[in-house]
């Protein structure tokens, strides 16, 4: 594995008493996929919001190129290259596709962030199509390719996507993994977390199983697939 471009040591997180996350540490190599499977309440979602800011950490360390970025507020993640794709879209519904965009590019001037959109509407004709619809009258797998469209508008250098699979037709779980290995194709990084540990693992380098709070099992994603107590626990038999 080459150098880290995000490496997390020791992270607990809490909700008031109840700790959702233990002892968690993993590493991503830059340009590298790495899925992070696991039941539900398994502390999967905890992890990346604690990773991208939204959520201040009881303790642990999370390096970004080098840096201790534990304490950074999710902006300054975003403006340094660390993008989330949240859980559920969080699309804006009741704002276009094309304001949803530009909102993708707060932090960026304003030729910039037309040059991007542009780009972004290339790889997703269908958004360029409904550029001037409400978001929330969008399909589910439209929404979900405007979620990821608009962390791409940031330019991050490591992705964060939370359940892009989420609630979507097995067609378009196909088109959003598809859309995911292109993405990393580009160079950027990606941690892609994914209750369907099966098909995350498939596309992945590396995984980590997280089991109430804390890593079970971890190693190449070839690996894990292959191995019979991750099979038998946590992507059924065939």
């Amino acid at each position: 594995m080459s150098d880290p471009i995000l490496s997390v040591t020791g992270l607990q997180v809490s909700y008031g008493r109840v700790e959702a996350v233990r002892d968690v540490s993993f590493e991503v190599p830059v340009g590298s996929l790495v899925t992070l499977v696991g039941a539900n309440g398994a502390g999967k979602t905890s992890v990346l919001n604690a990773v991208s800011g939204l959520l201040r950490p009881r303790q642990g360390v999370i390096t970004f190129e080098g840096t201790d970025v534990t304490k950074w507020p999710a902006h300054r993640l975003v403006k340094a290259g660390l993008v989330q794709v949240p859980e559920g879209r969080e699309i804006l519904g009741t704002l276009t596709v094309a304001e949803n965009l530009t909102l993708g590019g707060w932090h960026r001037s304003n030729s910039a962030m037309h040059t991007k959109v542009a780009e972004v509407y290339e790889r997703f004709p269908v958004l360029f199509e409904r550029r001037k619809l409400h978001a929330g009258a969008l399909s589910g797998g439209e929404q979900q390719m405007l979620a990821i469209a608009r962390a791409l508008i940031a330019e991050p250098k490591i992705l964060l996507l939370d359940e892009p699979s989420m609630g979507l037709a097995p067609k378009i779980v196909d088109e959003v993994f598809t859309v995911i290995e292109e993405i990393r194709q580009t160079g950027t990084t990606v941690v892609l977390v994914e209750q369907n540990a099966r098909r995350a693992l498939a596309a992945a380098d590396y995984g980590y199983v997280l089991e109430t709070g804390e890593v079970s099992h971890s190693g190449p994603a070839h690996e894990l697939l292959a191995d019979e107590k991750v099979i038998e626990a946590y992507l059924g038999l065939d």
